[in-house]
């Protein structure tokens, strides 16, 4: 019997595709342009910094920073909205597995779901620099993913 190559299989414990994906995106680094000061922080740090436990005021301004990244915090639901396409992900995505249709991967992660059909199309930014909105189908993402 001849000897097996195991070299290309992966561990049943091995962190999954999805999860790699999020890990990916919530540690990508961002400048967060608060009145004062302008801060270097990972797109987790930016997602509590928009679920308002420092205030309102820097939850805007987070927010605004995520929407430019295509991510809308949402405070009914306690989550985030991950645009389906978007230039500011593209960019954050390049040269991965998931440069495109990250939202596939995205929707296997646990609590996670698809915006439905019907529903209006989320509001993002445009990039840093060009004014105006974006609208795109998106993901949702429970805060309980990010932490």
């Amino acid at each position: 019997m001849e000897e097996q190559d195991w070299s290309d299989t992966t561990s049943a414990d091995a962190t999954p595709d999805e999860r790699r994906l999020l890990n990916h995106l919530i540690q990508t680094r961002v400048r967060l342009d608060l009145d004062d000061k302008v801060e270097d922080l990972t797109i987790a740090e930016v997602i509590k910094l928009a679920s308002g436990e420092n205030g309102e005021a820097v939850a805007a301004f987070a927010n605004n920073e995520l929407k430019r990244n295509g991510i809308a915090w949402d405070d009914e639901r306690n989550g985030v909205w991950i645009a389906n396409d978007h230039k500011a992900l593209k960019k954050h995505l390049e040269g991965t597995p998931w440069s495109s249709q990250w939202a596939r991967a995205l929707r296997r992660l646990p609590g996670a779901e698809a915006r439905a059909r019907d529903a209006a199309p989320i509001r993002f930014k445009r990039e840093e620099g060009k004014k105006g909105e974006e609208r795109a189908r998106a993901t949702f993402l429970p805060l309980e993913l990010i932490e």
